[in-house]
């Protein structure tokens, strides 16, 4: 009977085994969230990039369909719906909707549907009625993301379709004009 008992207790884990595994299993689980929660913003960020993209060559198939010539919406108020629709519906011939307006990390902080409260999460930069106006001033964006969303500054598109951040262009200019 003795021995019986013995081969049992042999066989079983004691609670500092069972510890030091739930312990490890943590620790994985937190270093394989961390990582998909970094993943998850760089996805978003070249989701975003994506986005402004588009809006590019949407905005150059217009120059050129409209001889060059910016488009002319009031810009009285940037908050207002009118504002954000007068662009959307200016590119909607171009293939871009609602959605190619939204960064999707703006939206994931926001949780607002982007169809109940129109919005530009990228603006457009205001250039005058002269034809070519958007290609003469190379270092000004064309289109300008609202918000530092994703940590470097927020993202510019040029004439060019070159992307940076608007702190990569600060440097950028601040460069060339020490040099």
């Amino acid at each position: 009977m003795r021995s019986k008992s013995l081969r049992l207790r042999e066989c079983g884990f004691t609670v500092l085994e069972i510890l030091t595994v739930l312990v490890v299993i943590s620790i994985l689980a937190t270093m394989v969230f961390a990582s998909y929660s970094a993943l998850r913003d760089k996805a978003r960020r070249a989701s975003c990039i994506n986005n402004l993209l588009n809006l590019h060559v949407g905005m150059t198939s217009y120059l050129t369909d409209h001889d060059g010539l910016w488009p002319q919406i009031p810009n009285d108020n940037l908050r207002d719906p009118a504002f954000a629709m007068g662009w959307v519906n200016v590119l909607r011939p171009y293939k871009l909707t609602e959605i190619n307006w939204i960064c999707p990390s703006v939206q994931a902080a926001l949780g607002v549907n982007y169809m109940t409260y129109p919005r530009l999460d990228y603006l457009p930069t205001p250039f005058g009625t002269q034809a070519r106006a958007a290609y003469q001033y190379g270092t000004q964006p064309w289109f300008v993301e609202r918000a530092d969303i994703h940590g470097d500054g927020n993202l510019l598109i040029f004439a060019n379709g070159s992307i940076k951040s608007i702190n990569q262009a600060f440097s950028d200019a601040f460069q060339q004009s020490t040099q």
